[in-house]
């Protein structure tokens, strides 16, 4: 009996082991690195879960494989959030510390977002002023080809052999193509 509370007591005592203290004085102990631990493997399982019931469930309706499979990700994306950030309040860690690394993020996006803003105020500008139209037969890079569909990211042709190209709305705008309509 004694040899069991002596391992409890040493269990405990581990458990409440201070590894490091925060800025603000708060100790972050062993006990609180397993419990992350254990948060994210239950959330990595739980998360593999939900997705596997919740694309059963959408495979059944009339959804497209593409965009179950767009659901799956958004959604493993936003709970891995959630579980990170409840990870970092756990362990004491301010979420301000990531103040720099999330506006250095949000440049990067910036810029890797500029290509797929331009072909959207493209769209809107063929949409608008109309150089090309449906069922118009046009040249662009040597390609011929007829209008399918004027989207806000891009245009759908369809070439004279039958294929479908997919061009981005500000190559037609900023290349040269002949509308031979």
């Amino acid at each position: 009996m004694e040899t069991l509370l002596g391992l409890w007591n040493r269990t405990i005592s581990i458990w409440e082991k201070t590894l490091f203290n925060m800025a603000d004085g708060d100790p972050t102990t062993v006990g609180d690195v397993v419990l992350v631990l254990l948060l994210l493997l239950g959330s990595f399982f739980l998360i593999w879960l939900l997705q596997f019931v919740v694309a059963r469930r959408l495979a059944s309706s009339n959804l497209r494989p593409d965009s179950v499979l767009a659901v799956k990700r958004v959604s493993f994306y936003i709970i891995l959030a959630l579980v990170g950030f409840t990870g970092m309040a756990i362990l004491g860690i301010p979420i301000t510390i990531f103040a720099f690394a999330t506006g250095a993020i949000a440049i990067g996006v910036g810029f890797g977002a500029q290509n797929i803003i331009n072909n959207f105020i493209s769209g809107w500008i063929l949409i608008a002023e109309r150089p090309i139209r449906l069922n118009d037969f046009i040249e662009i890079d040597g390609a011929y080809g007829r209008v399918e569909q004027v989207g806000t990211r891009s245009t759908r042709i369809r070439r004279s052999d039958g294929v479908h190209m997919l061009v981005p709305n500000s190559m037609l705008l900023e290349n040269t193509v002949v509308n031979w309509t």
